[in-house]
């Protein structure tokens, strides 16, 4: 099954609310479609594979801080940064990250240390500071999240997977629903909508394994140190 085209929502919206092109004109179901294509890409922080990307700039020599507008425009994709998750060298060494409360406390507020960075930090919303200051160009990459597209708009397909169609649908005809007043039946597909897209952020993401840890206990229960006896079997 092929993704839904913004006239097959336009057409299905119609068909399950049981209203024509006259009573329910194209101008408001694209705002409900945008209304629910929003919805769908800032959910779980729009931190979706789907927008996944990675930005090849290159940093300049005396520069330490770089806006992500900066970052963008040395980058060919034209994509909006959304959120920043790790920063490596051209030689594919991840840099150290330090949240800015770290940094500030373990870097000099008027230090001037230049070379080869190899610490990234956010400075605020829209700002990394790199450390120490570049002392000459060099290509690093930035992997993060980028901003979706309004693909509405466009006239374009949806830029999520096909899996995305129901909870947008689910979520444009409870906007539909609540603009005819039936609130009832509104609140009914707004939850379609959380359900579908709670089921799709499950399936995405699965925490990575970890460590098994039986009963908190430490490996050994005996040391050097415990007086006048050798350790019990169970004890190491």
């Amino acid at each position: 099954m092929a993704k839904l085209t913004l006239q097959e929502y336009r057409d299905t919206i119609r068909s399950v609310i049981d209203l024509d092109e006259l009573t329910l004109n194209d101008t408001l179901v694209d705002l409900f479609v945008t209304q629910g294509m929003r919805y769908a890409q800032r959910w779980n922080q729009g931190l979706w594979p789907s927008y996944g990307h990675t930005w090849t700039v290159t940093l300049t020599s005396g520069t330490r801080d770089y806006t992500y507008d900066t970052l963008e425009v040395g980058d060919a994709s034209s994509y909006t940064i959304a959120h920043v998750r790790d920063v490596r060298s051209d030689d594919r060494n991840s840099f150290v990250y330090l949240s800015r409360p770290d940094f500030d406390g373990q870097v000099a507020r008027d230090s001037t240390a230049s070379g080869s960075p190899y610490v990234w930090s956010p400075r605020d919303s829209d700002t990394i500071r790199f450390y120490p200051e570049p002392n000459a160009a060099i290509a690093v990459d930035i992997f993060g999240y980028r901003e979706g597209t309004n693909w509405v708009a466009l006239g374009t397909e949806s830029d999520l997977p096909e899996m995305f169609d129901d909870a947008i649908l689910a979520y444009a005809l409870g906007k539909a629903y609540a603009q005819q007043d039936e609130g009832q039946t509104s609140i009914f597909w707004l939850q379609m909508a959380d359900v579908h897209l709670t089921q799709l952020e499950d399936m995405f993401d699965q925490p990575p394994p970890v460590d098994m840890v039986m009963n908190g206990r430490p490996i050994s229960l005996w040391s050097a140190e415990t007086p006048g006896r050798l350790p019990y079997d169970f004890e190491i």
